[in-house]
């Protein structure tokens, strides 16, 4: 136990208490202080790690890690997105495929605003006869043209199919202008080849011929047109048939878009097309076998 001065000295605790004399502390020595702040600062150290342990074990469920947090960043968001109840724009209705419209869907890109029109007839499932037409209305988002192939393939890879076999592409003259087409083999997980057309329009850039009507720079049509699978089915359209379709694509009355009004109205002026030559062919092939059949008895 520490001592004051002057304590316990005989007089001075009278002089003490008559001058009202408050004894000091005598100073600590340095090996006590250095004691002193040794145990303060192991105290201050295992406080804070009792502290810190407890409130790791204690958190409150509003801390909880979210589903997002540990599945970890999100997935980026798609580049089309399909709108729903969205006003049709186009249809088809052609002899040569007679199918039934599956589905109409209408994506709308993300940043730049581009339309694409989805058309599906016939069987999705592969087996039989199928067509998939697509009407796209480029926006701001920019789309640079691509390889024929490329094109196709990315297309196809949509649907969950993939090109097995291509051929070269030629040119297909419509009344809607100049396309390019080719003799496809697509397959999908689970079903035979499929043979198919694959086509699409040309720029008029990259036409090789003047087209009439001229085509609304930001209008794309492509798709394909595949026979069925099954072993009585019947054969691949041809090329001219492909043409006689891409004829039948047409704007339904109830839409409001000058350029593509005046594009469809004017597609009738156009004569020199794949579909009206196969016509004209087989009407002279017709009228050839009726001159060249024997008369009746």
């Amino acid at each position: 136990m520490r001592r004051f001065a002057f304590e316990d000295q005989g007089p001075a605790n009278e002089i003490r208490e008559a001058f009202h004399f408050e004894p000091r502390r005598l100073p600590l020595s340095r090996a006590k202080r250095s004691r002193r702040l040794r145990r303060r600062l192991i105290g201050a150290a295992l406080g804070s790690i009792i502290f810190g342990g407890a409130l790791a074990l204690w958190r409150p469920a509003n801390d909880a890690p979210s589903p997002e947090s540990r599945a970890g960043p999100l997935a980026p968001l798609p580049v089309w997105t399909t709108v729903a109840n969205a006003q049709p724009l186009f249809g088809l209705a052609s002899p040569e495929f007679a199918l039934d419209l599956k589905t109409y869907e209408v994506q709308l890109h993300r940043t730049g605003h581009g339309r694409q029109d989805i058309m599906v007839f016939g069987d999705v499932g592969g087996s039989g006869p199928f067509l998939r037409l697509i009407v796209y209305r480029v926006g701001t988002e920019g789309a640079p043209a691509a390889a024929f192939f490329v094109d196709l393939a990315r297309r196809a890879a949509e649907t969950g199919r993939a090109i097995t076999f291509a051929a070269q592409p030629t040119a297909l003259p419509t009344r809607l202008g100049m396309f390019e087409a080719a003799d496809l083999n697509m397959t999908r997980a689970g079903a035979p080849d499929a043979t198919c057309l694959g086509f699409r329009s040309l720029d008029a850039e990259t036409s090789p011929a003047p087209l009439a009507p001229t085509k609304p720079a930001d209008l794309r049509i492509a798709g394909f047109a595949c026979a069925a699978t099954k072993g009585d089915a019947a054969p691949a359209l041809t090329k001219e048939a492909l043409a006689c379709l891409i004829d039948k694509i047409d704007l339904l009355p109830s839409v409001a878009d000058t350029d593509l009004a005046a594009f469809f109205a004017a597609r009738d002026l156009r004569d020199a097309t794949a579909c009206r030559e196969a016509i004209s062919n087989n009407a002279l092939l017709d009228n050839e076998s009726r001159r060249l059949r024997p008369a009746a008895p």
